[in-house]
């Protein structure tokens, strides 16, 4: 820690036995005096330096030798002396003798019971109250007293401004006599930030460290990153779901809720900013005898234990494409000790996975304690961003199509859309975009099939499918956000078009069969023989039907790639999966015993 000598105006290094010292919290203004400013002499000029011998001049005549002062203590050119500085702030408040708030814009005025609204007033409209650093150089030091700015008169001590800083800061006035930061919710803690701001959008979050006794490294120009990574420690070091109530609670009777059928329901389950919590300073946590909710953090979501209620279809307002669930938490305004808030989430199966949860509002709900008892508790995974599946690009799932197996002889030659160094060994079909104007049918993949001279030309059509969606108050079809099956076909290559005119053909098919027509090929499949054609609405391609086509998932695989084989029943077929065969074969659990 480096301190400034209030006599010689020169800087020490103290790593242990710090000796004691007065600490200064002001807000920055033009001409600072920054650390490199005290390397070659001391200034004789300017603002920035009338502030720093007025404060070195304060805490000599207190007794001091020592005070922190946080422009010229720093050597911010070095990011590693910045966030460790940072890190420890809140501690070096906290073990300050006193700290010196420099009010700037506040005139003298001996604060008593007698002052003037408008002497209040004028404390009160400080920036010194609007800036995000300032909360903690508020509530960590032992002793705090708040001066004028110009000649340093006292104006009061904190705890004779409780009133007026409870008005300013909607903090309680228990938090300004020193009651332990950690008895307040985190929702609380946070709406004490939310009016507050930072030069720098990262300061959001790293100012916030102390008030949450947390730690984590300084990355400038993460931006609003830095905030969800405040949010991820704090739920590491904090079993708290008070983190989660941000925006509006509302009763479920409440018009306000019953208006989200016509709004776009998709919201991260972390807040965007301390802006959210404004409203949230009277939240609470609770605990229920005999029941126990923790937060479990993922890389990409949070596990809760919860009794999760399940929304009656019967409602009326669910959006088409989602089932929607209440999550209670073990939280609550002060005023409502009965109730507990809950958020609301949407979930989504997805092939094999369990269901995934996403929040569906930026609103909350009130519901009886009771559901904590009365229902069976289950472990809900919400994930941060809506649409966001619980695995990652990384995990080793794949998204689209892989074309299995052909006959034995065959190649694909090309492929539209057109994908780059296309290999059937290794390549992916990716998920095509629904035909708005279908039931449901992807824009297609056509992959050319070419044989010996004497086969015909063939094509392989690839269409992924979106299942449409019950919902009794829509009036059209609605379907999900992501494919669930695939509707393929190889057809006869026409002599007068190309693989990019038969993806046009393929389109206006798909506009033009029924609902009824591609339900049909829903639950088929292509097989050689009589049955071919008649499960296939008309077209003007000709279907191919010496093959069998036919598409499938596997557990191993993942939940959203399908893999299609394309085989010929009377001969060979090639493969581009890997077999077990020869010396080696699978054990069985049992036999390993």
């Amino acid at each position: 820690m480096r301190l400034l000598d209030t006599r010689s105006f020169e800087l020490a290094e103290f790593v242990d036995n710090i000796p004691k010292y007065a600490i200064l919290s002001h807000t920055w203004g033009a001409e600072e005096v920054l650390f490199d400013d005290l390397q070659g002499g001391r200034p004789s000029t300017g603002a920035g330096w009338a502030k720093v011998r007025g404060a070195c001049d304060l805490a000599r005549s207190r007794g001091f030798a020592w005070i922190w002062i946080d422009t010229c203590c720093i050597n911010k050119s070095s990011s590693a002396e910045l966030s460790e500085a940072i890190n420890s702030m809140f501690k070096w408040y906290q073990l300050a003798e006193v700290c010196f708030v420099h009010l700037a814009d506040v005139g003298w005025h001996a604060h008593s019971a007698s002052c003037s609204e408008k002497d209040d007033q004028q404390i009160r409209g400080s920036r010194w109250f609007t800036r995000g650093w300032t909360l903690q150089e508020l509530l960590a030091p032992r002793k705090v007293e708040f001066y004028s700015g110009g000649r340093w008169r006292l104006i009061a001590t904190r705890s004779e401004l409780g009133a007026v800083i409870t008005s300013a800061t909607t903090i309680e006035s228990d938090y300004l006599n020193n009651r332990p930061l950690h008895t307040a919710s985190v929702a609380q803690r946070m709406s004490w930030a939310s009016r507050r701001q930072t030069t720098r959008i990262e300061d959001t979050a790293y100012s916030l460290l102390g008030i949450f006794g947390v730690n984590m490294p300084l990355i400038y120009g993460e931006g609003d990153k830095a905030f969800q990574r405040l949010q991820e420690a704090v739920i590491r070091q904090i079993d708290d779901p008070s983190i989660f109530v941000w925006g509006s609670i509302s009763d479920l009777d409440d018009p306000m809720r019953k208006s989200m059928s016509s709004r776009s329901l998709r919201e991260p389950l972390l807040a965007p900013g301390p802006h959210s919590f404004e409203n949230t300073g009277d939240v609470i946590p609770f605990r229920i005898l005999g029941v126990e909710s923790r937060l479990h953090l993922d890389h990409n979501g949070i596990t809760i234990t919860t009794p999760l209620l399940k929304q009656r279809p019967s409602s009326g307002w669910t959006r088409a494409g989602t089932e929607f669930f209440l999550a209670p938490l073990q939280c609550r305004r002060k005023s409502e000790p009965l109730d507990c808030i809950a958020l609301y989430l949407w979930g989504e199966t997805s092939g094999t996975m369990e269901m995934n949860y996403s929040r569906a509002s930026k609103l909350l709900v009130t519901v009886p304690k009771t559901v904590w008892l009365d229902g069976d508790l289950s472990s809900a995974f919400i994930r941060f961003m809506a649409g966001q599946l619980r695995y990652s690009l990384g995990s080793g799932f794949e998204l689209g199509c892989i074309v299995r197996s052909v006959p034995k002889g065959y190649r694909v030659t090309e492929v539209y859309p057109k994908i780059d160094n296309f290999e059937i060994r290794s390549s992916i079909v990716p998920f095509e975009e629904r035909i708005k104007e279908s039931y449901g049918l992807s824009y297609p993949a056509i992959l050319l099939l070419e044989g010996s001279s004497a086969d015909p030309r063939l094509a392989l059509v690839l269409q992924f499918q979106y299942l449409s969606r019950q919902d009794s108050s829509a009036t059209k079809p609605s379907f999900g956000g992501s494919p669930e099956w695939m509707i393929n076909r190889v057809v006869i290559m026409p002599k007068d078009k190309n693989i990019k005119e038969v993806a046009g053909v393929v389109r206006s098919d798909a506009k033009r069969w029924t609902a009824d027509e591609v339900r049909k090929m829903t639950n088929s499949t292509m097989r050689p023989g009589k049955d071919s054609p008649s499960s296939h609405p008309p077209s003007e391609l000709e279907l191919c039907d010496k093959f069998e086509v036919t598409a499938s998932q596997h557990q191993a695989y993942g939940p959203k790639l399908f893999l299609v084989d394309v085989k010929d029943p009377s001969a060979e077929n090639d493969s581009v999966e890997a077999r077990i065969e020869g010396e080696f074969q699978l054990s069985r659990r049992s036999e390993q015993k």
